[in-house]
């Protein structure tokens, strides 16, 4: 029954790669119970479990090529699923250190504080300034990082970059940008 289930699974990947994109449902139907399981170990919250069995099919069809048929699908949409769970709650706990090192950063516009004065007006001027001299696909990053508030891993699916690299790039964004910035506040 393994054995058929396994052939099932390798002649429907071999449908999708060859361009049959309706095929991708039967292995959905076939796997999915045993993701939403894992997943839902991993988080023990139903809505993060159904975005992230969706996020993790997702992944998965993009990933496709790399799966190896023979081997076991289970095991391979599993570490998917695992993978993107884990960083789901990763990015939990960093979402917040992330905004709040975007604001430290000089990264936000004019934002009210708490004591209600608005941030040092040169800074912003400096910020808008310094953005618009980076490259055009760094000003795309910081916007679907901080203006659509897409998640890291996100972006990398989005374009097809893995999440380290788009991490390691927004870091010299950020670099740059408050080099930038240091560099026109401190001529005012």
């Amino acid at each position: 029954m393994a054995d058929d289930r396994q052939t099932d699974v390798d002649l429907a990947v071999q449908r999708v790669l060859g361009g049959e994109i309706d095929a991708y449902s039967a292995v959905i139907r076939l796997f999915q119970g045993d993701v939403w399981r894992l997943v839902t170990s991993l988080l023990y919250d139903r809505e993060a479990t159904q975005d992230i069995v969706q996020e993790s099919f997702i992944k998965a069809f993009f990933q496709l090529r790399r799966y190896k048929p023979g081997t076991s699908f289970r095991a391979w949409i599993l570490t998917v699923a695992r993978n993107t769970a884990l960083n789901a709650l990763r990015s939990r706990s960093r979402k917040s250190k992330h905004l709040d090192a975007y604001r430290e950063d000089g990264l936000a516009e004019v934002e009210v504080q708490d004591s209600g004065e608005a941030l040092d007006e040169s800074r912003s001027l400096a910020l808008r300034e310094c953005r618009e001299t980076l490259p055009e696909h760094s000003r795309a990053l910081l916007a679907m990082r901080y203006a659509e508030q897409l998640e890291v891993e996100t972006i990398a699916a989005r374009i097809g970059r893995s999440i380290e690299a788009v991490r390691q790039t927004f870091w010299r964004i950020r670099g740059a940008l408050r080099d930038c910035i240091e560099k026109k506040t401190a001529q005012a």
